[in-house]
């Protein structure tokens, strides 16, 4: 279960940085249907998508890098998400790779990921249109009060999904970190989860 939604988020988070960067470096459009490809259908099937989310990071990774993309972000501590989200979180398996850090929380009981990059070059128009763009039977939302902009997008998977709990990913942006989240949580859940991510 671990291997799945770092995998999805990986993946979204390409997608995301080959539209924001497609002017700088033409290829990386090419390369960015392989992310949504990933990304995108329900959470089953995510943990599929691995090699094509990591051909489509790679794509990315030299427009990323011209572009100044940089975090000096840690993981929030396991207590902490245990706090914001209301349930007992393992720490977290971190790794930073292109400018961005990603933060696992998954374990026997638990399916929670979390993206922390930089922010530039992502517009809440760009933002919201790729979330939508991330599955079939979803719904999503605008969030107030969470960065610049921030978009929830909740599947229609509950009955799929090990937990019995929809997948749930929510992206948000401020002046300097673009943080996206996904897991087997609420929607509330990971609005809290967000909060505390945009935090630290």
């Amino acid at each position: 279960m671990s291997q799945r939604f770092p995998a999805a988020a990986k993946a979204l988070r390409a997608t995301l940085l080959c539209a924001a960067l497609v002017p700088l470096v033409a290829a990386c459009n090419a390369k960015s249907s392989a992310s949504t490809t990933a990304a995108a259908g329900t959470a089953g099937a995510a943990h599929t998508s691995a090699s094509a989310a990591s051909s489509a990071t790679s794509a990315a990774t030299s427009a990323a890098t011209s572009a100044g993309l940089s975090s000096s972000a840690t993981c929030p501590s396991a207590a902490a998400v245990s706090a914001a989200a209301g349930g007992t979180y393992p720490a977290p398996k971190a790794q930073t790779a292109d400018g961005e850090l990603s933060c696992d929380y998954s374990g026997t009981n638990t399916n929670l990921n979390i993206g922390i990059g930089s922010s530039k070059g992502i517009t809440p128009a760009l933002l919201q249109s790729t979330i939508e763009g991330q599955g079939t039977g979803g719904t999503i939302k605008a969030v107030s009060g969470l960065g610049t902009a921030a978009y929830v997008l909740t599947m229609d998977d509950a009955s799929t999904n090990s937990l019995g709990i929809a997948t749930t990913m929510i992206g948000a942006i401020s002046p300097t970190l673009f943080v996206f989240i996904v897991g087997e949580v609420s929607p509330a859940t990971a609005e809290a989860v967000m909060r505390l991510a945009l935090a630290e």
